[in-house]
């Protein structure tokens, strides 16, 4: 089939500014208050997909000699803060589009404090990555190379990888190289301004949703 004649895969641009939709569950007897916060950060490139992937392993993996302490995010708003069971960040890539989302889900708070705590995280983060000692975050930077270079457990979750890179039209064979490559490149002052750029709420140019259900 030719590409002209490939079904559209259409992703939704979200102007630069903050919404918040609340949707009611399903079932009015769930206890529950599921949050998840999204920014959207553009277009596929090898730069801002590695960025995002190390701005989410900063703020979920816990430092080598914090090695008994749980991710900052979950360790924050989960075990100090009593919010949900529940609590994470992921890189999210849509048909061709870099994001991120937080998910918190509670059954002991709103969905608008919920929202409220995982923007607090978010501002506050920007003082973590500034006090960062380089030894930290080479640490992470390391962890993250290693993670993406792992060999496949099995014949399955290799093609399986392949076949990914098909269905999303990339045909990136040698990705994980490649994105390592990139990763050397990284400074802390890289992931500062990429931070600002992308997930500060003093940037008036950031693209952020937030659903409460």
């Amino acid at each position: 089939l030719p590409k002209k004649k490939y079904p559209q895969q259409l992703v939704v641009r979200i102007p630069p500014s903050s919404y918040t939709l609340k949707c009611l569950a399903k079932d009015p007897t769930d206890p529950n208050t599921a949050v998840e916060v999204y920014f959207q950060v553009g277009k596929d490139n090898t730069r801002d997909r590695v960025m995002v992937d190390l701005l989410m392993e900063m703020m979920y993996e816990p430092l080598y000699d914090q090695i008994n302490d749980d991710e900052p995010l979950y360790d924050q708003i989960r075990t100090k803060d009593q919010f949900g069971y529940h609590v994470s960040c992921d890189c999210r890539w849509t048909n061709g589009i870099i994001g991120m989302h937080f998910q918190v889900v509670t059954s002991c708070k709103s969905g608008q404090e919920a929202e409220d705590r995982i923007e607090k995280f978010i501002a506050d983060f920007r003082e973590t990555i500034v006090n960062m000692k380089q030894a930290d975050f080479v640490h992470h930077l390391v962890a993250l190379a290693k993670q993406k270079l792992d060999m496949f457990n099995s014949l399955r979750e290799e093609s399986n990888h392949y076949w990914s890179e098909i269905r999303d039209g990339r045909y990136l064979w040698d990705v994980e190289r490649q994105e390592v490559m990139c990763l050397r490149t990284f400074t802390k002052e890289d992931a500062l301004k990429a931070y600002d750029e992308w997930l500060s709420p003093s940037c008036k140019t950031r693209k952020r949703v937030a659903i409460q259900v």
